[in-house]
């Protein structure tokens, strides 16, 4: 393990190294473990823009199959990041507000630290 770097594994057994500049909480840390898996990543992402987004719409931005967005978004509910409500019969997902924050506050971060080293 590198300097100022968090091993992580998620509900499956991957790996990742996340930078840590400060002590970060454990929904922070659940953040970045879905950030450093892409697709998990992009879901992040496109419910971030399109709040009460379905499985059919996840699934055709991104080009993958309603299974597999699915799977993405129970890791997500799995993990606090994002919640489930029905529409009658249309299930819509949306970030959790805690995840939302901490999404936003983490990319002004890493915005900041890319002008700084600008």
């Amino acid at each position: 393990m590198k300097n100022r770097e968090i091993k992580a594994s998620d509900n499956v057994g991957h790996f990742c190294y996340i930078p840590c500049t400060h002590k970060i909480s454990d929904e922070e840390l659940a953040i970045h473990i879905c950030l450093a898996q892409k697709k998990t990543g992009d879901i992040i992402r496109i419910l971030r823009h399109n709040p009460k987004a379905t499985i059919a719409d996840i699934s055709e931005i991104l080009g993958i199959a309603r299974s597999t967005a699915g799977w993405h978004l129970k890791k997500l509910i799995h993990a606090n990041l994002a919640m489930c409500e029905y529409d009658g019969k249309i299930a819509r997902y949306t970030l959790t507000d805690k995840a939302f924050s901490l999404y936003i506050s983490m990319a002004d971060e890493a915005e900041n630290n890319e002008s700084v080293s600008a």
